[in-house]
C-alpha cells in the first residue's frame, strides 16, 4: 500500500528530454526559445497564420523513430515492439510511425493584439544552436516607441519618490 499517491509521484513525471517552451524578449524584438529539441535547423518551419493571429512552429523529422526493428527483433516480439511504440507515439502528433515525427506548437504575440497590429511575416526569423530553437519576431515601431514612453515615465516617477532620502520622523 502506498499512502497519499507516493507510487504515482515515483512512476510519473516528466522527460527531462521533453521540449521546453519560454519566451524571453530582448529591447528591439520578442524571443522564444524551444530547448531539448535535438534535430537539425534544416527541420524546423516557423510561420505566421494571420487569421488566427499566432505563430507556428512545425518540425518534421524524417529519422525513423523504429530503426530497423524488424531486423533486430522477429514473430511475437515484433509484435509487442510495434505496439509499444505505437502506444508512446500516441502522445505524440504522429504522421507516420515509420517515417516522420512532427513537433507542432502554436504561440500567440499578446503585445501585438494589445496594440492591435497586423502580424508581419517578414519580422519573423529564427535560429537553431546547442539544442534550442530560438524564434524572434522584430517589434514593429509603435511598440518600441510605447516602451520608450513607458520608461521615461518610469524614471519620472523614481526620481520623484527619490527626494532628499530622509524619512521624516515627528
Amino acid at each position: 500500500m502506498y499512502p497519499g499517491g507516493a507510487l504515482e509521484s515515483e512512476l510519473i513525471k516528466e522527460s527531462s528530454s521533453s521540449p521546453i517552451f519560454m519566451r524571453r524578449d530582448t529591447q528591439t524584438s520578442f524571443q522564444w526559445r524551444i530547448r531539448n529539441l535535438p534535430y537539425p535547423k534544416e527541420v524546423y518551419s516557423v510561420s505566421v497564420e494571420k487569421d488566427q493571429r499566432c505563430c507556428v512552429v512545425r518540425t518534421t523529422n524524417k529519422k525513423s523513430l523504429v530503426p530497423d526493428l524488424e531486423k533486430s527483433v522477429s514473430g511475437t516480439r515484433l509484435a509487442q515492439r510495434m505496439q509499444l511504440w505505437q502506444q508512446l507515439a500516441s502522445c505524440y502528433k504522429t504522421v507516420d510511425l515509420q517515417k516522420h515525427l512532427e513537433y507542432y506548437k502554436k504561440f500567440p504575440i499578446p503585445d501585438l493584439d494589445r496594440f492591435q497590429l497586423p502580424l508581419d511575416a517578414a519580422a519573423l526569423s529564427f535560429t537553431y544552436a546547442n539544442a534550442t530553437l530560438i524564434i524572434t519576431y522584430q517589434k514593429p515601431q509603435e511598440i518600441l516607441a510605447a516602451e520608450e514612453e513607458l520608461q521615461k515615465e518610469l524614471k519620472k516617477i523614481k526620481a520623484a519618490n527619490d527626494g532628499d532620502g530622509e524619512c521624516k520622523t515627528q
